[in-house]
């Protein structure tokens, strides 16, 4: 028994089943990427890694320190070239979470109830998705039914993962390379706005209620906004740039001995008997898959792609968040803003994000369902930019002067990341999710992925991870021929 279907998992278009037999020559070769063997690594475990974005890169970093031989393939030029490249950056100790609020929220948005519609859906694409249509069926069932126990597990592991990423960040002496800040971060709240609400367990940041003046010592620039008449501070919440961590933490992966190969499409899974990954097909041809090697999948929003051609569904869906980078102006350049002018940690009113990333100013925003297509989308787009020169006046000039990035956040129906071995196939394993906090995530699930396939004890101090494997991954072999077919045809079009 063969499953063998092919997708891009990051560029390109789909490859269906019947396709197959018609471009059976493309992938009939053998690929010419060979895992590191030096003499520590010979008979070690290995790890194929797909996706070479935040989640990925650690995911490689970490077992890579522990001895494995490691290959990571990735479609792009380098590493953290799409979601990791937007992120806002915030490190707060919390998650948002899937329940009837959150879904009140977007629907005001949608209608137009809020002043800054945040978010955006493009119904033909989604309604005639049949991925899109089990994956809200999802998200609307753990929204109405959401777990506590599996919530207050997700909040041990984000401040099991924050802690871990701060260590690393001291020990490898990073924090200037990545602008990573400690300075604590600023929720602005409109006047009389309550506290943030934290039941089923959505944070564990340390937070004092600020008045305005407290406020404006902090970030003078707010002053331009006298509706926000006060902020909830988090003194000990640290920001940082995920696309420039990403990139020094590939430098270190490699110098341990990870294998990076760009520019690499991975085309699909190919399963054999005994429900084990055999071969997995890209641009550069098949590489078989043997009985010591681990299939790790961390492509962000492209994992339910790639995993369609394995028959299976994977409960993520892609949500195109927006983001303006500034590269601010040498120290003493006349066109340097003044320093009160500039964000000096991150900020946000709930929707609209500014964080000061050491040399460079990111806002970013916005959340739209609109399929795999990661080029802003024109009318989102204007949006976007008048709401940040709005956020920003200050910085009116500077925004207006550079592009509009995008991203894919891979966001799981109930928000809770899928981390661990695939229940239905012995060695492949996914870390992926839960939406925007891949960044602050990171090494944390690179940790408890390490963990799970050396075989250690899924009870941390703060958490079970087993609440977080990937018991939603799910075999669905007519699903994933329509979404492949669906995918495909849409790609063309």
């Amino acid at each position: 028994r063969r499953s063998m279907a092919f997708a891009v998992a990051a560029t390109g278009a789909a490859i269906t089943a019947g396709e197959y037999t018609r471009r059976q020559s493309h992938s009939q070769f053998n690929a010419d990427i060979v895992f590191p063997t030096t003499r520590s690594q010979q008979g070690a475990p290995r790890a194929l890694v797909i996706g070479a974005g935040v989640v990925g890169v650690s995911a490689a970093h970490e077992l890579a320190l522990r001895g494995h031989s490691v290959v990571v393939l990735d479609s792009r030029e380098g590493a953290g070239m799409e979601c990791s490249a937007v992120a806002a950056g915030g490190c707060v100790r919390g998650n948002g979470t899937v329940d009837l609020e959150a879904i009140k929220a977007v629907a005001k948005s949608l209608l137009g109830q809020t002043e800054f519609g945040f978010f955006s859906i493009d119904l033909p694409q989604c309604l005639s998705d049949p991925h899109f249509l089990r994956w809200s069926l999802g998200f609307v069932r753990a929204a109405i039914a959401p777990s506590p126990k599996r919530q207050q597990d997700m909040l041990g592991f984000t401040d099991f993962a924050i802690d871990g990423l701060a260590a690393l960040i001291d020990r490898e002496e990073m924090a200037v390379a990545v602008g990573y800040s400690p300075d604590g971060g600023a929720l602005t709240l409109k006047a009389g706005a309550a506290v943030r609400d934290t039941h089923l367990g959505r944070s564990s940041e340390p937070s004092e209620a600020i008045d305005r003046d407290e406020m404006l010592a902090l970030e003078p620039w707010l002053e331009d906004f006298p509706q926000f008449g006060g902020a909830e501070h988090y003194p000990i919440c640290a920001s940082g740039d995920s696309e420039r961590f990403t990139r020094v933490l590939a430098d270190k992966a490699t110098k341990r001995g990870a294998v990076f190969q760009y520019g690499v499409e991975v085309r699909g899974l190919e399963v054999g008997l005994g429900d084990r990954v055999v071969a997995v097909h890209t641009s550069r041809g098949r590489i078989e898959v043997d009985e010591q090697t681990e299939v790790v999948v961390a492509a962000g929003s492209w994992t339910p792609n790639l995993l369609w051609t394995a028959g299976l569904f994977t409960p993520i869906y892609p949500l195109k968040g927006y983001c303006l980078t500034l590269d601010l102006p040498a120290a003493g350049a006349a066109s340097r803003p003044d320093e009160r002018d500039i964000p000096q940690r991150i900020v946000t009113d709930g929707v609209m994000y500014a964080t000061r990333l050491g040399d460079q100013v990111r806002v970013a925003s916005m959340g739209e369902f609109g399929g795999w297509g990661v080029d802003p989308t024109p009318g989102v787009d204007n949006i976007f930019r008048r709401q940040a020169v709005r956020t920003l006046p200050r910085l009116a000039g500077l925004l207006q002067s550079v592009p509009t990035r995008c991203g894919l956040r891979p966001f799981t129906t109930d928000g809770i990341l899928l981390l661990g071995r695939v229940p239905t196939l012995k060695n492949l394993s996914i870390s992926a999710g839960p939406g925007s906090n891949g960044w602050k995530l990171n090494v944390g699930s690179a940790v408890v992925l390490a963990d799970v396939l050396e075989g250690k004890s899924p009870l941390y101090g703060g958490f079970d991870a087993r609440s977080l494997a990937p018991n939603g991954v799910e075999r669905a072999p007519i699903l994933s021929r329509l979404a492949l077919a669906r995918w495909h045809f849409s790609w063309r079009n």
